[in-house]
């Protein structure tokens, strides 16, 4: 092989060397961490991280509130067993109320009817201030009081007849008057007040 073969070799080899060495030194001196892949996974993963402790808390928050909902379980069991206790108390008292109102209002009903059969009562034994009415026509026969005159001195009188011509019995005065007629007779009286018939 000639020397100038030779030469070409060697400068090949060295040129072929000085490469290899040169990507060599470049690979072991550059840093890894500086490559846009590492960076692009290691932003992934910081991101990745912080979504699970943001999750973290949130599992944490959510067990807590579990945790406060089921401790407050017994507390809430016992209000409503005294709320239902409460309710059930007072129906029994608005039932017992309800009955009361029912008997009031059945007691009331009774004297109504009752006072009006009396206030009809004493409207039939009741005549007027001023008249003339024949007893057992007009009025029932029986004793009849008066309050008395209104504003003037009242005046009766009990008659035989209708025209007053044959009086019986007759008196005027201001307070209360007590008469008492009988079945056939006139009764007159003039500016007084009601007559009611005496029981």
């Amino acid at each position: 092989m000639s020397d100038r073969v030779l030469l070409v070799i060697g400068a090949i080899v060295v040129t072929v060397a000085t490469a290899i060495g040169g990507f060599a030194v470049g690979r072991i001196t550059e840093n890894p961490r500086d490559s846009e892949v590492y960076q692009a996974l290691d932003d992934k993963h910081l991101r990745t991280v912080e979504k699970r402790k943001t999750a973290e808390d949130e599992l944490k928050v959510a067990q807590q509130q579990v945790e406060n909902i089921l401790g407050s379980v017994p507390a809430r069991e016992a209000a409503l067993e005294e709320g239902q206790a409460l309710l059930t108390k007072a129906q029994q008292k608005m039932k017992r109320e309800q009955t009361t109102l029912e008997e009031a209002t059945v007691a009331v009903s009774r004297r109504e009817r009752a006072v009006g059969i009396v206030e009809r009562e004493i409207a039939r034994n009741t005549i007027p201030g001023d008249g003339v009415y024949r007893v057992g026509q007009d009025m029932k026969p029986g004793t009849y009081r008066t309050s008395g005159g209104t504003s003037t001195p009242c005046y009766w009188s009990i008659n035989a007849d209708a025209n007053g011509a044959d009086i019986i019995q007759n008196n005027i005065g201001e307070g209360p008057a007590l008469v008492s007629v009988s079945e056939g007779q006139f009764f007159e009286t003039t500016r007084c007040q009601e007559w009611t018939l005496q029981q």
